[in-house]
């Protein structure tokens, strides 16, 4: 914008330059010199309020990212999750996968909350390369986060489960980390009357994994 505004500026200037030498009455030249400080200063008033407006703009835009962004994963957060389920009502088979993860307690109070920090950006990490652009990810809670899908098949489903755990092992391999979590998905019915419903079901199948997990018993996805 700034450089198709000089191009006019600085063709007026050398106008005006030309007009004060070959005219004897310098009365036009002043008056042309007169018009040209009020245009430039429309310009400069101008250039200033689409600033300001670009400022007010992006300053939006910032805290938008922060209200709806995790801090520490840079995940959706707990009130971009809110905002969300309500649009996924519309669509044909949108699908929840809740996940938990595992020991972060111990971790905390073994190691520290740093190192409670590093498995909770790992699920974040693993999540990102294993759901890509097929769904958004939400951290919801402390160890608790959730991914939504829009619409998929159970195949579908399946597939981007098998992914979530080839993730996980490459994560555990390629950082010597024993990084785990116990997950729970369901797919929208008719019978179900609210997204909550999803979401409640998916929980719940988390839940029964992660006491499967407790007594050695769960089904991986491998």
């Amino acid at each position: 914008m700034l450089i198709s505004i000089m191009f006019p500026i600085v063709g007026s200037i050398i106008d005006i330059v030309r007009l004060y030498r070959i005219s004897d009455d310098k009365t036009i030249y002043f008056f042309s010199m007169g018009l040209y400080i009020f245009v430039l200063m429309q310009v400069i008033r101008t250039i200033r309020q689409y600033m300001a407006k670009s400022r007010s703009h992006l300053k939006a835009e910032v805290y938008e990212h922060l209200a709806f962004t995790d801090g520490l994963t840079e995940l959706n957060n707990r009130l971009s999750f809110e905002n969300d389920i309500n649009e996924c009502i519309g669509n044909n088979r949108p699908a929840c996968i809740s996940i938990d993860l595992n020991n972060l307690k111990r971790a905390n109070d073994t190691m520290g909350h740093s190192a409670g920090d590093v498995l909770i950006r790992g699920i974040a990490t693993v999540l990102r390369e294993a759901v890509g652009n097929e769904g958004k990810i939400y951290r919801i809670g402390g160890d608790e986060f959730v991914v939504l899908i829009h619409d998929i098949t159970d195949d579908g489903i399946e597939k981007v489960l098998k992914r979530i755990e080839k993730c996980r092992v490459k994560y555990n391999e390629e950082n010597n980390v024993n990084l785990d979590f116990a997950r729970g998905v369901s797919l929208y019915t008719e019978g179900d009357t609210t997204f909550e419903n999803l979401v409640a079901r998916a929980d719940a199948e988390m839940y029964r994994d992660k006491r499967l997990t407790k007594k050695g018993r769960r089904d991986d996805y491998e």
